[in-house]
């Protein structure tokens, strides 16, 4: 674990996100103890080398560390807490799904171990935390080695991510992947939907639509899509956009009337009540709490 916690630290110069060579994996960094707060997460697995964090959905509380990982079958917002210190600030090693190489590891699987991806019992899942094993600590420090070298990345980098990846789905715990990737399941129908929400939070979304997307009746997709988010469809709409706005909110010196409308709002008056309701703070307060930090 020491090698996994050294090899991060070098992939992680500043504090927040940073980018690597292979453009489907990042690495999270924060010296600070961070409160319980609303966030988006992104599809995808999740990997601490140091410190803790725990997410929270639905009454429900999900804690990982080095012992095991979180695996997010779709984008979701929750809360997340996240424990460190400046001693040992936390290290996250976030991959991104690749549903092109998922795919073509789940059709090389079936063709030798079909009875691996039989999820007639699988149930539709937005996140679990599964072990870590030796064998999965020895893949992530062969892929964290390689993302040290630009070229490794360019020429090795899939190979390992790919090699990864394929452990995972080897692992009986991992079915609702194959439950994600299969046609007709809840979960992938749900998923498109999902897609639909974050290409297009900023238009008007119509509940019904979405559900004709999904293959669904009005009344099963609302059902299927709560249990899996635990959000109606509407919650989780307003969710992304306020997750959507708090990024511009960083990221640009837009004014809050601007911020409102590029996130599909008519009304700022009623951004700002929904936003500081979220993350009890008016968005022009974060905005100045933001240009504070970075003065």
């Amino acid at each position: 674990m020491n090698n996994i916690v050294s090899l991060m630290k070098n992939l992680a110069p500043k504090e927040g996100l940073n980018k690597t060579n292979l453009e489907d994996v990042t690495i999270f960094k924060t010296s600070s103890y961070r409160h319980r707060e609303p966030l988006c997460y992104k599809q995808g697995l999740m990997f601490i080398g140091q410190g803790k964090k725990r997410v929270y959905l639905d009454e429900k509380v999900y804690e990982y560390d080095q012992d095991n990982y979180l695996l997010m079958s779709v984008p979701l917002p929750a809360e997340c807490e996240t424990i460190s210190n400046e001693d040992e600030p936390v290290l996250l090693l976030m991959i991104e799904f690749d549903y092109p190489m998922l795919s073509q590891i789940v059709s090389q699987i079936n063709e030798y171990r079909s009875d691996l991806i039989n999820i007639s019992k699988v149930e539709s899942v937005a996140l679990t935390i599964l072990p870590r094993q030796k064998k999965l600590n020895e893949l992530l420090l062969k892929l964290l080695k390689c993302l040290q070298n630009p070229l490794e990345s360019k020429v090795l980098g899939h190979g390992f991510l790919k090699e990864l990846m394929f452990y995972i789905l080897c692992q009986k715990e991992s079915k609702m992947l194959y439950s994600l990737l299969t046609q007709n399941s809840n979960l992938s129908r749900i998923d498109k939907a999902l897609k639909l929400i974050h290409n297009n939070y900023n238009k008007i979304l119509n509940v019904e639509n979405l559900a004709k997307i999904a293959g669904m009746s009005s009344s099963s997709f609302h059902r299927n899509f709560k249990e899996l988010t635990a959000s109606s469809p509407i919650q989780y709409i307003k969710k992304i956009r306020l997750d959507k706005a708090r990024t511009l909110l960083i990221q640009k010196d837009y004014r809050v009337t601007e911020v409102a409308k590029k996130v599909g709002y008519e009304s700022s008056s009623q951004f700002s009540r929904e936003f500081k309701r979220y993350f009890a703070v008016t968005p022009a307060d974060y905005a100045k709490s933001i240009k504070t930090k970075e003065n």
